[in-house]
């Protein structure tokens, strides 16, 4: 699952097709909080290529939900439903946040 949309980063610099990828979310069902990341590259090809992700993005960022945002998006009974997985969620739950309405959604394996 994967979104782009464009950016401009801090240096000025804009990418037209950036490419945006959750990145490794960690649930502590227990205290009810997930963390996750958000990464952007210059565009779907770039990260593909292995290239650096993208510096000075001022939409990229680590996400940390709890409480009762954590019971609507990440608690194990929403997790346990059919074809949800906590980089789904978290994917859903990114692309719902205000930077985030206006990308594109695309496939990560074209």
């Amino acid at each position: 699952m994967a979104f782009k949309k464009s950016i401009t980063t801090a240096d000025g610099v804009t990418h037209a097709d950036a490419y945006f990828k959750v990145q490794a979310p960690r649930i502590d069902h227990t205290a009810k909080i997930v963390k996750f990341g958000l990464m952007a590259w210059h565009d779907q090809a770039a990260r593909n290529d292995g290239k650096a992700s993208l510096e000075g993005v001022p939409t990229v960022q680590n996400f940390r939900v709890a409480g009762s945002v954590y019971d609507t998006w990440f608690s194990e009974s929403v997790l346990k439903a059919d074809g949800k997985s906590a980089i789904s969620q978290a994917y859903l739950y990114a692309r719902a946040q205000a930077d985030y309405t206006d990308a594109l959604d695309i496939d990560p394996d074209e």
